[in-house]
């Protein structure tokens, strides 16, 4: 397939991670993107398909939009919120001078190139070099700021719009505001409202493309080449000077049925007399040179047929106890038969209007916790007006067994899918000899004396009930997040924590004050954490967690960090001052510290 895709790329992975994710969905390798998107960044990542990789050059010259949020006080090595900090400051400057410092890189100017870069230096990139510890000599490059927009100040975070040129890199646009403040700064969220002229609004995200491959319209979310072209003259070839065009040789007024007076450096199409197009070719004097040819490629890829295995289907919410009973026997028959274990995963659908409901999996823990429970593939499917609105059948027979090679499928005695939820266990057992596959109902898990279910977990945790939603998740509910930066009140009462944010959709336990775990890659450390807007401090905070090491003070910034929430000790609450506050957090302590030590001894 040949035209452009526009990704609405979200956290979690690397542009790489997505043109490899696209490789698979449209069976092709000739797939890349316009300017690349680090993994926590999200917003518009166009990517190139087929003849139109012909053509990066030519879209990138375009000028970006960003929207991101700078954080004053700290500086890291890679300028942004996953680096190593190595110096903190006191922020003092009045929102005046702040606006005043913004407002000064305006314009053109001319920028270092970070370290952490994709750019090469004698055919190496710089973030090889930054990682192996090695500062590499590295120059300025000239950029150009068209807009830059103040959306809002409240220290230390200042919220910017900014329209930049190709090139520019918006870490260190925060890093030299940061440094011209006298403070420091670093880019804590990014992004890319526009790129190239492609916006958000046009974007599409990963599982929603997945989702119309599966459906039969894929090709609706790809922008055709003579639609990306169309502002280029249209020039058609007589038929004795096709070959001519193909074989890349210079091209006259007089090879063209319709020519025209181009002015002269202009691009033009040029398409072959049925209207196949050819490529752009640039006029200069009296001749037309060939710019980008857009022929195909001889061969056609091979399209590969999916790899027998064994399928479930469901949300998957939380994947708890009763959905880990179907993994084992999903596990056992990949091993019996040499299948691939697969997960379909229902989602909502993130491009349909109103608030999705929160879950208790975001889509990245998701992932996470298939891959650790040893499933070879989890397909999250958008549940868009296209999958509403198929039969069941054809979901079975086109889905399953078609795109996901069902052989067998290991289901709950409520299963259900297709149009009007139509298909359920019943028609699967009336149609598994038919087509061939093997179906194996596992029964509902019994946990507290009630059916386990990912709604009563979701009720369990509104209600701060933590121990028994526990026992039904076989494992405590965690919130999973890089470790930002706060406002430092925990510190300043000598009480220091790491902050986090709630993910967008992620189910949030009443506000409010826990016994917790937090873990990193270097292990589990007992903690409490509070969830909340921070009242005492004042209004204006965002909804995060507050979470306090209880041994040690370990460095923790811009590491990901799962909070596991193992019980509710009182609801968040406003106090009369800081030493109130700081009384109360020193008593949680004490009782955290007694829960630890009780089930220790359990």
């Amino acid at each position: 397939m040949d035209g452009v895709l526009i990704v609405a790329k979200e956290k979690g992975y690397t542009s790489f991670d997505a043109v490899a994710r696209l490789r698979g969905i449209f069976g092709q390798k000739k797939i890349g993107h316009l300017g690349t998107l680090d993994p926590e960044a999200e917003g518009v990542l166009p990517v190139l398909l087929g003849r139109a990789t012909k053509l990066a050059d030519l879209l990138s010259e375009g000028t970006k939009v960003y929207r991101t949020v700078l954080y004053l006080g700290a500086e890291t090595d890679t300028q942004d919120a996953c680096g190593k900090v190595f110096a903190h400051h006191l922020v003092t400057s009045t929102e005046e001078e702040v606006r005043a410092a913004v407002m000064s890189f305006a314009g053109e100017s001319r920028q270092l190139t970070p370290m952490y870069s994709a750019r090469k230096v004698s055919g190496r990139k710089l973030v090889d070099l930054a990682r192996q510890g090695i500062e590499a000599e590295r120059g300025e490059s000239e950029i150009r700021i068209d807009e830059l927009e103040i959306l809002s100040i409240h220290l230390p975070r200042v919220t910017l719009r900014v329209r930049c040129s190709k090139g520019t890199y918006i870490r260190t646009l925060c890093h030299d505001i940061g440094r011209k403040l006298g403070c420091g700064g670093l880019m804590e969220e990014l992004v890319r409202e526009e790129s190239s002229g492609f916006t958000l609004r046009e974007a599409y995200p990963l599982g929603v493309i997945e989702s119309m491959k599966l459906t039969g319209h894929l090709a609706e979310a790809v922008l055709p080449l003579e639609s990306i072209l169309k502002d280029y003259p249209l020039r058609r070839l007589k038929a004795s000077a096709e070959a001519a065009a193909k074989n890349g040789n210079f091209l006259s007024d007089g090879n063209f049925a319709n020519a025209a007076d181009d002015e002269n450096g202009s691009l033009v199409r040029v398409t072959a007399p049925d209207g196949f197009l050819i490529g752009l070719f640039r006029k200069e004097g009296t001749k037309y040179r060939p710019a980008v040819m857009l022929l195909p490629d001889p061969a056609p890829a091979k399209v590969r047929e999916p790899a027998p295995s064994v399928v479930s289907i469901g949300k998957f919410d939380g994947m708890h106890v009763g959905h880990r009973k179907i993994f084992a026997e999903m596990q056992r028959q990949a091993a019996e038969d040499r299948l691939k274990t697969v997960l379909f995963a229902f989602s909502d659908n993130p491009m349909s209007a109103g608030e999705p409901r929160a879950m208790l999996l975001t889509s990245p823990e998701k992932k996470l916790m298939a891959k650790d429970l040893g499933m070879d593939r989890l397909t999250e499917c958008p549940f868009t007006d296209a999958i509403r609105t198929m039969s069941a059948d054809d979901f079975l027979e086109k889905i399953l067994i078609g795109q996901l090679g069902m052989r067998s499928i290991v289901a709950g005695p409520d299963c259900c899918f297709g149009y009007k939820r139509s298909g359920n266990v019943e028609m699967l057992r009336d149609r598994a000899d038919k087509l061939g596959f093997r179906l194996t109902v596992i029964p509902k898990e019994i946990r507290c004396g009630e059916v386990v279910s990912s709604t009563r977990i979701r009720e369990l945790i509104a209600k701060g009930e933590m121990e028994e939603a526990e026992e039904c998740l076989g494992y405590p509910y965690f919130i999973r997040a890089r470790i930002g930066y706060g406002e430092h009140i925990g510190t300043a009462i000598g009480i220091p924590t790491a902050n986090q944010r709630v993910p967008d959709g992620k189910l949030c336990p009443p506000y409010g004050v826990y016994v917790s775990l937090l873990k990193t890659d270097n292990g589990e450390m007992p903690a409490i954490t509070n969830i909340g807007v921070k009242p005492t401090a004042g209004p204006g905070f965002h909804l995060g967690l507050e979470t306090h090491v209880l041994d040690g003070e370990p460095e923790l910034y811009g590491l990901m960090a799962e909070t596991k929430l193992l019980h509710f000790l009182r609801p968040e609450r406003k106090f009369s001052d800081m030493r109130e506050l700081k009384a109360e957090v020193e008593r949680n302590i004490a009782e955290a510290r007694a829960f630890f030590t009780e089930r220790c001894k359990k």
